[in-house]
């Protein structure tokens, strides 16, 4: 859900909290968490590859 809401927009960084590159999202990830009321019991990424292997994963 966090990877849908935070469309990656590189050429649109910083207007907007959802607007970010793989890397600000997992900066922010706990920020974004909980605007989607999401921010309890959840486990953040640790890494951008490891949101990628997740996107992966959650395609197919």
């Amino acid at each position: 859900m966090l990877m849908q809401a935070a469309r990656i927009r590189p050429d649109k960084m910083g207007h907007s909290i959802w607007m970010v590159t793989a890397r600000q999202m997992v900066e922010r990830q706990e920020v974004l968490l909980r605007a989607l009321g999401l921010n309890e019991g959840l486990r953040h990424f640790e890494s951008v590859n490891a949101l990628q292997h997740a996107a992966r994963r959650a395609r197919f």
